[in-house]
């Protein structure tokens, strides 16, 4: 599977304004190895940014699944039987993702919606990893790692059905400033935050229940403990 290339512009943050530059995303190369749905799926490629020609990340997937139909050769709902392997992303441009974290977090309230430059910096590290357990739970761990000049993110959680719990050493951040969106949060209220506001997080006993967490109202967090 190969796309033809994406061009556009970008927005960079540069102090109190903004500068516009040319961004450019290579062609998205996929080599899919698919011997038979029932077998194992293999899916590797990647692609890269450049903005005003200079690089703005890496993005490289290798991931292989198995059990995608069952032995009538129809597909199955949810999660794979198997899967293993993840995405990485190196070095990439936060302003080129950041309209795609707005949409994510469209639902969210003003204050708390990211924006990543000003939040984590203006590149990131990103590794996301899946291992499907060796029983027959259906439940496979998740390992992600984000580095970023303003955050640091460790995670190993479990995910079975719609429930997720951390393992091992579970979620572990450092984020050097918070000030900004405690400022988009208290600004309203005539509150400005400026500066300052380092967080560290740990959490090693953290179970979420999705299906409860949407709650008819809204969130019900009586679905996270």
């Amino acid at each position: 599977i190969e796309t033809t290339r994406a061009t556009g512009t970008v927005e960079l943050p540069t102090g109190d304004t903004v500068r516009t530059a040319a961004f450019e995303l290579e062609p998205l190369n996929l080599a899919v190895d698919v011997p038979s749905l029932m077998e194992t799926v293999t899916l590797t490629g990647g692609t890269r940014a450049t903005i005003d020609g200079d690089s703005a990340g890496d993005v490289s997937i290798d991931l292989a699944m198995r059990g995608l139909a069952d032995a009538t050769g129809t597909l199955k709902g949810g999660v794979p039987e198997h899967i293993e392997g993840g995405v990485r992303v190196e070095g990439f441009s936060t302003p080129i993702l950041q309209p795609f974290v707005a949409a994510l977090g469209a639902m969210m309230p003003d204050g708390l919606r990211l924006d990543l430059p000003n939040d984590i910096g203006p590149r990131l590290d990103l590794t996301l990893n899946a291992t499907s357990h060796t029983d027959t739970s259906g439940a496979y761990d998740i390992d992600l790692t984000l580095d970023a000049a303003k955050a640091e993110l460790d995670a190993a959680l479990v995910v079975q059905g719609q429930r997720i719990t951390t393992r091992g050493e579970g979620v572990r951040g450092r984020f050097a400033t918070i000030a900004p969106i405690v400022d988009r949060f208290v600004a309203a209220h005539g509150v400005r935050v400026q500066r300052g506001a380092e967080v560290t997080v740990s959490m090693s006993d953290l179970a979420i229940d999705l299906a409860r967490l949407k709650g008819p109202d809204g969130l019900d967090l009586r679905g996270v403990r």
